[in-house]
This record gives structure tokens, sequence and C-alpha cells, in this order.
């Protein structure tokens, strides 16, 4: 099959990307321009050459710097933008003040139940959600799938050592974490 390779963008070059691969995903893990990666190094080895200084008397004054021109170029209050690490901890953040409270374990559960269809062989689910670190009922939820022939496997990537876990207890069918070396 000949396939025809997209034409490299003039705006290419302004990136650290291989020449060999077409990137087409920035939305996940989008690379920095060089000019960012340039800035950022600068302001690393302002930090490494006077610490205390920097965090002190130097970072306020450049993030309210940044604040300023951020809110110009958006049409905002900078009083009204606040930087955060990355998207999903702006959406905590939002979500902490705005408190989405789930009245029930029976609320989570029927909505999963909701989902299940005849064609339903397994079904994936947190053990703790990673945008809302809800810890999920997944006893129940097992339970109430295994009882319409559902299999199941629990993603407990954040429960190992956030929850009191006993898989002889409760012998999940599928149990994946990750178990941080020290």
């Amino acid at each position: 099959m000949n396939q025809t390779r997209p034409a490299y963008s003039e705006y290419g070059c302004l990136w650290p990307l291989d020449k060999d691969v077409v990137f087409l995903n920035h939305g996940s893990f989008g690379a920095c321009p060089k000019r960012i990666l340039d800035k950022q190094q600068a302001y690393r080895k302002q930090l490494e050459a006077q610490p205390v200084r920097f965090f002190i008397r130097e970072m306020e004054e450049m993030f309210d710097r940044s604040r300023k021109d951020a809110a110009r170029f958006v049409n905002a209050a900078p009083e009204d933008l606040v930087f955060v690490q990355n998207a999903t901890t702006g959406v905590k953040l939002v979500e902490a003040v705005y408190d989405f409270p789930v009245a029930s374990a029976d609320v989570i559960v029927e909505a999963i139940l909701e989902k299940v269809t005849s064609h339903t062989r397994i079904a994936l689910i947190d053990h703790i959600t990673s945008a809302t670190a809800l810890v999920q009922p997944v006893e129940t939820i097992v339970k109430a799938l295994d009882a319409k022939g559902v299999d199941t496997m629990i993603d407990g990537a954040h429960a190992l050592g956030s929850n009191a876990l006993d898989l002889a207890v409760t012998p999940f069918p599928a149990h994946q974490d990750r178990c941080p070396t020290v």
C-alpha cells in the first residue's frame, strides 16, 4: 500500500520534534516549542543560582506579570485567573469549589448497571477516580455486575496505600494496581 506522507509544516521548525515522525497528538502530550524550552531552562538556571532569592523575592512577581499578560490576552481581570499544573488539576480545583457530591453508593452502582447490555462481557471500573478522587464502592459494583454475568476489571492505580485492600476478603475477578518502589 502506497501512503502519501503529509507535508511537514512550515512551523515544524519551532518544535524539537523528530522530523521523521508525523506528530498528531498535541492534545494529550503536546511538545513545547523550542522558545518555551529555552525560557524554562533560563528560569531553572535562575532558580538554581539563588533558590532562596528566586522563591522569596522573584517568583511571585514573575507569576503576577504572567497573570497580567494572560489576562490581557483573554480580556479578563488578572485576579480572576489562576495558574495550575495541568488540566486535571484545574478540573479538580473547580470540582472542589462546587462540591459535586454523590448522594450514595447506590447512585454509582445504578449508573453503571444502566449501561450494561446483553453484549457487555467485562466492565473496567476505577477503584478511585483520577479526576475527583472518589472512592468507588467496588465491592458492591462487582457483586451487582457478577449477578448480571459481567466480569469486572478494577483499575486500582490510586488504591494501593490509599485504601485497605484485602483481596482474600473481597476477591475481585481482576484488580490491577501500581506498586511504586522506594
